[in-house]
């Protein structure tokens, strides 16, 4: 009896298959990389911000350089402003705050702020498939304990069924490491319209 290892037995087909003609495919093993904002553990300062937005546990606050930072929460995640804990539901958009403290968080640089309106066409965990207005279908990632706001009516995201017409604020991110410096988004923001949404 002969053993032929993986790779001599992998050389043989790709033989016989070269000398009838056909192309060549052979399986192999493939590697996917996703890159998501970074989780951080520990405790993180920031000493001086603007509340921005607030919609759940998700806040974006604006720093000193203009950049603006998208805070996501965990439930019963909370924040401690000027040695008092707070939750993410407390704060309200314009207040200023300092010496914030966060524990636990995901951080993310916000490069993009748009405001739109759609039709919710399919709903999976926290994520949410909207219709908008131009025609286009777009992801979003929902916060925790996010409310909207349908036909006057303030209801939470287990309520909102497939066809509801919502309105949202859209940041978009990018990933960022505790100590970057970088300014992702810089000027006049406008204020805050429905629920906040991140762009997947």
């Amino acid at each position: 009896m002969i053993l032929l290892s993986r790779t001599s037995l992998n050389m043989a087909a790709a033989l016989v298959i070269a000398a009838l003609g056909m192309p060549a495919v052979l399986a192999q093993e493939t590697t996917t990389t996703t890159t998501t904002p970074q989780s951080v553990s520990g405790l993180v300062t920031i000493e001086t911000s603007q509340v921005i937005y607030v919609s759940g546990d998700d806040a974006v606050l604006k720093l000193p350089d203009g950049s603006l930072r998208l805070l996501e929460l965990h439930p019963g995640t909370s924040l401690t402003v000027d040695g008092k804990p707070v939750k993410p539901s407390d704060l309200t958009p314009g207040a200023t705050l300092s010496h914030v403290r966060v524990s636990r968080r995901v951080e993310s640089e916000v490069t993009t702020v748009t405001q739109i309106n759609g039709i919710v066409t399919r709903k999976q965990g926290r994520v949410m498939t909207l219709r908008l207005d131009d025609g286009t279908t777009k992801i979003y990632s929902v916060p925790y304990n996010a409310t909207f706001s349908i036909n006057g009516k303030t209801v939470g995201y287990g309520e909102i069924a497939t066809g509801s017409k919502i309105a949202a604020t859209i940041v978009k991110t990018e990933g960022l490491s505790t100590v970057s410096a970088n300014a992702g988004f810089v000027g006049q923001t406008p204020p805050q319209s429905g629920t906040l949404l991140v762009e997947k």
